[in-house]
């Protein structure tokens, strides 16, 4: 008997060893496929027994992209909580009215609604209305985004006081080769639109420029014949402007005469609030991380920052560190941090680092609720149309910049929790690739534990 059941452990002991020479092997040639010199790091566990499936280059800085908006919102949702509301609202004392923008989301459908309740109360502003004087104490530009980025918002200001996120969205599509293109807004555009873009043949680039100057919105450069209909975005330097324009249309559109002027002003004390608007840090946790949203994470940690006085980005990031360290107790203190959205290509962390943050996060109360914040697949957002074929319960994290792709999170077989931290820096080629890659890796990972 006692022969039989040693050759029975043995037996097993030998088929686990086989499995994981196997995983590992599999794995290593899905890499090799794909590019043999790629520089990749990975790690996926099981949390349930803590063991480590697989893991490459765990101690090496990578570039995570948008990765460490799941860094961001978790050490956030620590300090503001899920329930935390911000809330806009418009308020009267004495003759006089004020806005008061206090919501990353803030867009022209809920100043459209706050509005609305507004000219149900008066049509005729007897004194002037104020936009109120919030700012954050870093500055609204972040060195490190680059230029490119300004015709799809993505370098927007990090601005409190914003309508739109401090972007202006047009819809472009080519017409006839050297006629002028066709725009039109995708939302309210408070600007005149000076539309000064021609359509090209399809075998010349697409060059194509937005600006704001003063009043106008201009769209300049060409537009390829075959691209078809792109989206399009202008960034507003003036905020405030940017909101006082917007309001201009609005009055217009409801009907709303304003005796005085539209200013800026601090805001007052005693006012009676007519209508507002409200979210809390659970919605906006949910935009950032299954939409990406680079400006809602970034207000959020600016926000966060000011409470110290931050002065620069940089020391923005440091207090996130402090954060992560206090709330989720990992060590970011040789990582580099320069924004909330993972914009920059500074930004830097180990697999391990990354890893533990994981493990963390499945340890607090709100894991269950974290999860549902996340992109799974078949959602609308970073994951639609990934993992289609794979029959797994996934939640996960996209990251995408030049050269990085990135995709971190959580994912059940068999009932067990596993993490999974998947980054590529420095490529060259389809990012689908890459994309591919990541989802191959998770798949053979899966099916090896399904086997066991």
């Amino acid at each position: 008997m006692k022969k039989i059941i040693f050759l029975i452990l043995t037996i097993a002991i030998q088929q686990q060893a086989f499995a994981a020479t196997t995983l590992e092997q599999k794995v290593q040639n899905a890499i090799n496929e794909t590019n043999p010199h790629v520089n990749i790091g990975i790690k996926i566990t099981n949390l349930d027994t803590n063991k480590v499936l697989f893991e490459q280059n765990p101690n090496r800085h990578y570039i995570f992209a948008s990765g460490l908006k799941l860094i961001t919102t978790a050490a956030l949702l620590e300090h503001f909580g899920l329930d935390h509301n911000f809330t806009s609202s418009i308020s009267k004392k004495d003759n006089d009215y004020y806005l008061n923008i206090n919501d990353p989301e803030f867009s022209t459908k809920d100043l459209e609604q706050m509005l609305k309740i507004l000219a149900k109360n008066t049509k005729q502003i007897q004194g002037n209305f104020y936009i109120v004087e919030n700012h954050f104490s870093l500055p609204p530009l972040i060195r490190t985004k680059m230029a490119a980025d300004t015709m799809y918002c993505y370098g927007a200001p990090i601005t409190k006081v914003h309508i739109n996120k401090n972007c202006s969205r047009l819809t472009a599509t080519p017409t006839q080769i050297n006629d002028k293109i066709k725009l039109e807004a995708k939302e309210l555009v408070p600007y005149r639109i000076i539309n000064k873009a021609i359509t090209i043949p399809n075998h010349r680039l697409d060059r194509i420029y937005t600006t704001l100057e003063g009043d106008k919105y201009i769209v300049s450069g060409t537009l390829n014949n075959i691209t078809g209909k792109v989206n399009i975005g202008a960034v507003v330097h003036d905020n405030f402007a940017h909101v006082k324009y917007m309001l201009e249309k609005l009055f217009k559109k409801y009907s709303i005469s304003v005796n005085g002027t539209i200013l800026t002003a601090k805001a007052p004390k005693g006012a009676k609030i007519i209508s507002s608007n409200s979210r809390n840090f659970r919605d906006l946790a949910s935009i950032i991380l299954k939409k990406s949203d680079n400006f809602i994470s970034d207000y959020l940690l600016a926000g966060y920052a000011s409470k110290f006085n931050n002065q620069e980005w940089r020391d923005a990031g440091l207090m996130l560190k402090k954060l992560v360290k206090e709330k989720l107790n990992v060590d970011l203190s040789n990582a580099e941090i320069h924004d909330g959205s993972g914009i920059s290509h500074y930004n830097m962390f180990t697999i391990n680092q990354f890893d533990q943050i994981l493990k963390s996060i499945k340890n607090r109360p709100y894991f269950q609720d974290f999860l549902q914040l996340m992109a799974k697949p078949g959602d609308e957002g970073t994951m639609t149309g990934r993992f289609a074929k794979q029959d797994i319960k996934l939640y996960a994290k996209t990251g995408s910049l030049q050269g990085v792709t990135t995709l971190v999170g959580y994912f059940y077989i068999k009932g067990q929790l596993h993490s999974f931290v998947i980054t590529t820096n420095n490529y060259s080629g389809s990012k689908n690739n890459y994309l591919k890659l990541e989802e191959k890796i998770i798949e053979i990972v899966a099916a090896g534990n399904r086997s066991l």
